[in-house]
């Protein structure tokens, strides 16, 4: 569930040190240090069709998935 607001949210380095591509809300600190479509996989807030459509991409490509997931643990 997308919150709205959020400093670092916890879950994010939960993914991150497991190697799983974070879907996370951009309220919050995470946009300063990492990059989009690159380390994470950011939603819209007020849009509730845009955190189907992130997680519907992030579920159907492997190589996206992988790359995300790898790229922020090395962070």
């Amino acid at each position: 569930m997308p919150s709205y607001y959020e400093g670092f949210p916890l879950s994010f380095l939960e993914c991150s040190l497991r190697g799983m591509a974070p879907v996370i809300t951009t309220n919050n600190a995470i946009p300063y240090f990492f990059k989009d479509e690159k380390e994470f996989l950011s939603i819209d807030i007020k849009r509730s069709g845009n955190l189907y459509d992130q997680l519907h991409k992030i579920c159907n490509d492997y190589n996206l998935r992988m790359s995300i997931g790898k790229a922020v643990k090395e962070k």
